[in-house]
């Protein structure tokens, strides 16, 4: 069962609960409004086992847990998106979270309409990364000024391409005149 509580106008809301459907998973949709006592409330309520959330929202879950000694068992797989994981969060939602197998680290943007690149989150790792790409995703980083391709472990802006990218933004012509490089790879700033 998968817990949608990214309200639907967000991309993580609206695309994982097409996933989850598509995959042939129940979902409950909630109020994006709800109090971490009452997301809790719910995921208990539905049994979820799966849910994506935003680093504030897992930050206030967290605190929840640690403030009440609740747990829910039922929850065994967290993705976390729409900004960073810090590694310290990644720690305290482990400890907090006893049942939890799988948290996974997004990243993603509404352009992309969806995940870019995912990497879950172990005990072992140092820090906290993005991951490799989805799959269907393609990644390469170029040069901030001159936009030529960098090589491994160099610094520059993420261009992605995938079959979903959006290609304009409407009445935005200098917007969507640098969205994409000369090959038609999606620039991500």
């Amino acid at each position: 069962m998968y817990l949608g509580i990214n309200s639907i106008t967000h991309v993580t809301g609206l695309v994982f609960i097409m996933i989850s459907v598509l995959d042939g998973a129940s979902c409950a949709v909630t109020s994006a409004k709800l109090t971490p006592a009452e997301i809790m409330d719910a995921i208990d309520k539905f049994k979820v086992t799966a849910a994506l959330t935003f680093p504030a929202q897992l930050q206030a879950l967290t605190r929840e847990t640690r403030r009440t000694g609740r747990r829910v068992p039922s929850l065994r797989t967290l993705a976390v998106g729409g900004s960073v994981l810090a590694e310290s969060l990644a720690y305290s939602v482990r400890a907090s979270f006893g049942g939890l197998k799988h948290l996974v680290n997004m990243y993603g943007m509404t352009e992309s309409c969806g995940v870019i690149t995912c990497q879950p989150s172990t005990e072992t790792q140092r820090g906290v990364d993005v991951g490799v790409p989805a799959i269907g995703v393609k990644v390469k980083v170029t040069d901030f000024k001159t936009h030529k391709r960098l090589g491994p472990n160099q610094m520059g802006e993420i261009c992605i391409h995938n079959l979903s990218t959006v290609t304009t933004y409407y009445k935005r012509p200098k917007e969507s005149a640098e969205l994409l490089d000369e090959e038609g790879w999606l620039r991500t700033g």
